[in-house]
Order: C-alpha cells, then structure tokens, then sequence
C-alpha cells in the first residue's frame, strides 16, 4: 500500500490508517493520553543547557498550570497570552492551557509594543507569561489597551513566575 497520486486534483496521498484517538478529542486530552504512555521517556531537551524532561515531570507541571488556570477561574471563553522565548517552563503553560481547554495566543517576543498591542488587543488574555526582557513594553501595551491581565515571567522563581505558580499549585484538580 503505497501512495497515490491523483492528476485530476493534484493530490499525493498515502494508505489510511486507523486513528488511535476519537477524532473529537481535545489537544489536552490526546497529550494527557500521550504522556501517561510514555511517563518515563523523554519528552524535551533543552538544547541550551541540555536539560532533560519526562513526559511524567511536563505531565505533572501541565496539571499543576491547568489547575492554576482553573482557580484563576479561567474558562474556554479566555485567553492565556504568550510571548516568550522557548524555555523548560514553556511546554507546562501550553499544555496546561490546553488540560483546561483554554485557548492560548502567542507572539514571538521581538514583537514591538505596537505588534503586542495589535495582537493582544484582538485576543483579550486575562493571563500573560512572557520573558523578563519584555515584562516593561508589555506592561505598556497592556495598560494602553486597558486590559485587566496578570503578567508572569517564564524565568526566575519568584511569586510572578512559572516556577513561583509550580511551587504553590497542586496538580489535585485534574486527577
């Protein structure tokens, strides 16, 4: 069963396969599956520093974000902003909006404060988490646009930060 190619409509394609989840299933509850699967696998390196996580540490993390969301009282009609650099911490927030079916909207942080403003303006995040290099511009996109956000860092370890939310989040909620 090899592929096929459809002169008619220009259309290469390949055997049918048969899904392994319901074609309903929400990003969160196919990387949940995923991840259960492959708990003591590596899921991320970071190429910077090499650091290494299993898909049970960004599982556990997921969890702990998701449950963070859902007491911020987060629902599927709000918006977790992004605009951050990759880092280890990235993929819980992602994730973790995605275990609490919140839509997330991203932005590369080189972005100026009129690209911010422009972005963000349109999707409303009720949540921010960016890079700490952008929390000053952000702050004044935010304020110009007059949006009631929290703003958290991806790095550090302080209250405002991924870590700080980790540190007092359980994962409880979603188990």
């Amino acid at each position: 069963m090899g592929t096929n190619y459809n002169p008619v409509e220009r259309v290469w394609s390949g055997p049918i396969e048969a899904t392994t989840h319901h074609p309903y299933t929400s990003v969160g509850k196919f990387f949940e599956t995923t991840a259960k699967k492959n708990y003591c696998n590596v899921a991320q390196i970071f190429e910077p520093t090499g650091q290494e996580l299993s898909y049970k540490k960004i599982h556990k993390m997921s969890m702990k974000m998701a449950n963070f969301f859902h007491k911020m009282g987060l629902t599927q009609n709000d918006v977790v902003g992004i605009c951050a650099s990759n880092t280890p911490n990235l993929a819980s927030i992602v994730f973790g909006a995605f275990l609490a079916a919140i839509p997330i909207s991203t932005l590369d942080p080189s972005f100026d404060k009129d690209g911010i403003k422009h972005v963000f303006g349109i999707t409303q995040p009720k949540v921010m988490f960016c890079d700490e290099f952008v929390v000053a511009i952000l702050k004044e996109a935010i304020s110009e646009l007059n949006l009631d956000c929290l703003i958290y860092s991806v790095e550090g370890s302080g209250e405002c930060s991924v870590e700080g939310i980790l540190a007092k989040s359980t994962e409880d909620y979603f188990e």
